[in-house]
This record gives structure tokens, C-alpha cells and sequence, in this order.
């Protein structure tokens, strides 16, 4: 992501991780078999029960417990870490309402949001 390699230019210790449908948290280099899977288009309670099964909630979980956690995430994913994001309070760039520390953004500007709050974090 262009945003986070800028930040870590500038000298930030910036970790990167992604929620995948098929292999829950995964590290920005960590190698993965494609595959075609989505939260999209499935209920709350089916999201969430995956969420949990998969282990993205107890992961998201201890990052908010030793890190400063930002979540740029689509309705589905968000949904699928809500929970844990409404206990602790990490930062959450989204263009609905949501719990956690919420910055509105829109699109086609969450990368300008998350350069912002990087910075701004770091400094």
C-alpha cells in the first residue's frame, strides 16, 4: 500500500495486515493461494460467527491490546471485527458510522485520511 510504505519511509514502525475471506488476518507478506471468496453479500450473524471461528476476532483483539490498531475496511469486514472494535477503541476510517475512534471518509479519500493519521500518530 503506497500510503503505508511512505509513512514507513519517513522512519514510522508501521505493521500491515489484511482480513481475507478464506485465510481470516494475514501479514502484508505473507503468500497466499488465490482464491475467490468474500464477506460480501452474507448476513451479520454469519460474518460474525465466521469471524470468530477463523480467529480475526481474538487477532484483531490482542493487536488493540499492544498497538494503536486502524481499520480501513469495507461494511462486511468491519462487521466481521465490530465487537471488538466497540470494546476497544481503535481507529476506524469508513464512510458510515461505526464504533472505535470513527474519522468519515469517503472512497476515494480514505488513503488521504490514512496518510493524515499515520503522520500525525507518528509524529
Amino acid at each position: 500500500m503506497k500510503v503505508v510504505d511512505e509513512v514507513r519511509a519517513a522512519g514510522a514502525p508501521v505493521a500491515l495486515y489484511i482480513i481475507s475471506a478464506k485465510y481470516g488476518l494475514v501479514r502484508e507478506d505473507q503468500v497466499l493461494e488465490p482464491y475467490d471468496e468474500t464477506l460480501s453479500g452474507r448476513p451479520p450473524h454469519e460474518i460474525k460467527m465466521w469471524a470468530r471461528q477463523i480467529g480475526v476476532v481474538e487477532a484483531i483483539e490482542r493487536l488493540t491490546q499492544v498497538s494503536t490498531v486502524i481499520l480501513v475496511v469495507s461494511k462486511p469486514y468491519y462487521t466481521a471485527v465490530e465487537d471488538v472494535v466497540c470494546t476497544y477503541d481503535p481507529y476506524v476510517l469508513s464512510p458510515y458510522r461505526a464504533c472505535g475512534r470513527w474519522i468519515k471518509t469517503g472512497n476515494f479519500d480514505k488513503h488521504i485520511a490514512l496518510r493524515r493519521l499515520l503522520f500525525q500518530l507518528w509524529r
